[in-house]
């Protein structure tokens, strides 16, 4: 098991940093809007998926590509989530239906900008010995 992780570049560990942000993004985004008309699950199980997915390829020495697939499932998922919370943002900025944004807007947006924020990051980190 140590061979495994011997001689790794810092983007292989920020790659297993950022799955493990869209796992946490994934958890938080599901627990705040379970149950209400603003939950993608297209966003949820994307977030889920591209943190297994990402994880696998760095095992199966696949690292460089593994941040590209991040940074794509990053954006189609903060795609998703504003598809959905569209009329809500829509309807609390216009004064329609106003009772203001919630705190846990603002936490499931902060969460999933820095997912977003660390696939475009690992992108540009070195993965491989040759790179």
């Amino acid at each position: 098991m140590k061979n495994l992780f011997a001689g790794k570049k810092i983007g292989f560990w920020f790659t297993l940093i950022t799955a493990a942000l869209f796992l946490i993004s994934a958890i938080v985004y599901v627990a705040i809007y379970n149950g209400t008309n603003y939950l993608s699950m297209q966003a949820f199980w994307l977030l889920i998926g591209g943190a297994i997915v990402s994880v696998g390829m760095l095992f199966l020495n696949l690292e460089r590509f593994a941040p590209a697939l991040q940074f794509g499932v990053a954006v189609l998922a903060l795609c998703w989530y504003i598809y959905y919370i569209y009329f809500f943002i829509s309807s609390a900025i216009y004064g329609i239906q106003y009772s203001g944004l919630p705190v846990a807007f603002f936490v499931n947006v902060v969460f999933l900008a820095l997912a977003l924020i660390a696939s475009i990051v690992n992108c540009f980190l070195p993965h491989t010995a040759e790179e």
